[in-house]
């Protein structure tokens, strides 16, 4: 669970056109399908790494049930609503060097319609929802599917939930401990074929 309130205030002591407020809300909430599994703790006894018992101890013999296997799954749901609107008073306006974006990654190397061009869509308003389900499917290896709505509007009007372009994804995922490495394709309105998003 991810979620953000914010409120800015943007002043430009030399010309006051250029001044303005932005509220943003971003929540963020990820529901994992097995329980949330973490790291097992460091091991503090002196026993070495191919040692299961004490010196003085003998190892019990481990016999698996016959006909029995068992798998370590991991999948989780990841659901992501973004609303930020800029607020403007008089004659001022937003830079569009301090406009938003969508598309491909922004300044920050956050993804959003991963099949569009980077910065393909720019204005003060921004609305998006971003859908993301992964799941394991042998060992580290893994597949994710990611759905991306969203809009930009040039007034807080318009900023409303119809006429969303949309962008989805999928992919394969490697990820052993403490290493998340992804290769994906996207899909969108512009796209006449896949495109490879994320590598």
């Amino acid at each position: 669970m991810n979620y953000l309130a914010n409120f800015q205030q943007f002043f430009a002591p030399a010309n006051s056109q250029y001044s303005f407020r932005r509220w943003t809300t971003d929540l963020n909430h990820t529901f994992y399908l097995y329980g949330y599994t973490k790291s097992a703790p460091v091991n503090t006894d002196t026993n070495g790494p191919d040692h299961c018992a004490a010196t003085s101890e003998k190892c019990p013999p481990i016999v698996p049930p016959s006909g029995s296997r068992s798998h370590n799954l991991n999948g989780s749901v990841n659901l992501r609503l973004l609303v930020s609107e800029s607020v403007t008073s008089g004659t001022s306006e937003v830079p569009f060097y301090f406009q938003q974006t969508l598309g491909g990654q922004d300044i920050d190397s956050a993804a959003s319609l991963s099949s569009y061009q980077d910065y393909r869509f720019r204005a003060p308003n921004v609305l998006l929802i971003q859908g993301d389900f992964g799941h394991s499917i042998w060992g580290p290896f893994g597949f994710r599917f990611m759905a991306d709505q969203g809009r930009v509007a040039l007034t807080r009007g318009d900023l409303e939930f119809d006429h969303l372009k949309l962008s989805f994804a999928t992919g394969l995922t490697f990820e052993p401990e403490d290493f998340l490495c992804s290769a994906s394709c996207s899909r969108g309105a512009e796209m006449k074929g896949a495109t490879p998003s994320s590598i």
